[in-house]
């Protein structure tokens, strides 16, 4: 039997152990017991045909933790479901993980200030929200099953590549441009990715660019809180890395933090 300082001992050097804290909606109050989430990046290695099993769920609650993230299996609702069941025995809470951006796959790209396309959704695009509003809706209808289940972990670092930050910053992918000359009834000549900020500079108009991204990005982040609220108004968004990009910092953070579901800031450092 390996008593409970000697777990410790063993996870440590293996498993990515974050620390969180909760903010906007300050007056929500804190949690009754400071979070020790695990966010497992070494069990997941182990295992040929499931990201987590029910003996090591066991065993990151003997560590001390009291949430659990498993790093894989985000898409798989069975997985999902016992894992939750698994986090409710053992008095855990638990977040499925999942990525905060896509692969294009033929949507809008990232287009970063200065030309560089990154091969994931752009910001604006319905198929990154499209997305995020199936598997987001269905984590929070899982929520109203099983009560261990607390929100979703959305990871906004980028591996895909090349890349000049995590997601987002303002996307100048032609999808985006085209929306914002329809509304402000300017014509945008057809420019090169690295030309497109300087010519909304040039021009007197990248403010008002900027603006209008800023509200979309916004308008969507509202629109996936009210579909969650009708599910579960106490379903929290924990998003990593914070601080935050501007797009974390100006949509997300003000629009899916509630006083019922304070947002949770991973913080990277």
């Amino acid at each position: 039997m390996i008593d409970r300082s000697a777990l410790r001992r063993l996870f440590c050097p293996l498993l990515l152990f974050l620390l969180f804290f909760s903010q906007c909606a300050a007056h929500a109050g804190p949690p009754p017991e400071k979070w020790r989430i695990l966010v497992d990046k070494t069990f997941m290695y182990m295992n040929e045909d499931q990201p987590l099993t029910e003996a090591q769920v066991g065993k990151t609650a003997e560590a001390g933790f009291n949430v659990i993230v498993p790093r894989r299996g985000g898409g798989d609702m069975e997985f999902l479901e016992n894992c939750a069941r698994w986090a409710q025995e053992n008095d855990l809470s638990f977040m499925p993980w999942m990525r905060g951006t896509r692969p294009a796959d033929g949507a809008p790209q990232m287009t970063w200030a200065d030309g560089t396309v990154t091969p994931i959704c752009s910001p604006t695009s319905d198929e990154l929200w499209n997305w995020m509003t199936r598997r987001i809706t269905g984590y929070a209808r899982l929520s109203t099953r099983i009560d261990s289940v607390m929100g979703v972990f959305l990871d906004y670092e980028i591996y895909a590549h090349p890349k000049r930050g995590n997601g987002y910053s303002l996307s100048y992918d032609r999808s985006i441009l085209d929306e914002f000359a329809a509304a402000h009834g300017v014509d945008i000549p057809a420019l090169e990715p690295g030309q497109r900020r300087d010519w909304l500079i040039k021009e007197g108009l990248h403010e008002k660019f900027a603006a209008f991204q800023v509200e979309r990005w916004r308008a969507r982040c509202r629109a996936l809180r009210r579909k969650v609220d009708d599910i579960n108004p106490r379903f929290r968004f924990c998003v990593y890395p914070a601080p935050g990009t501007p797009f974390l910092r100006k949509a997300a953070y003000p629009e899916w933090a509630t006083d019922a579901a304070p947002i949770i800031l991973a913080d990277h450092s």
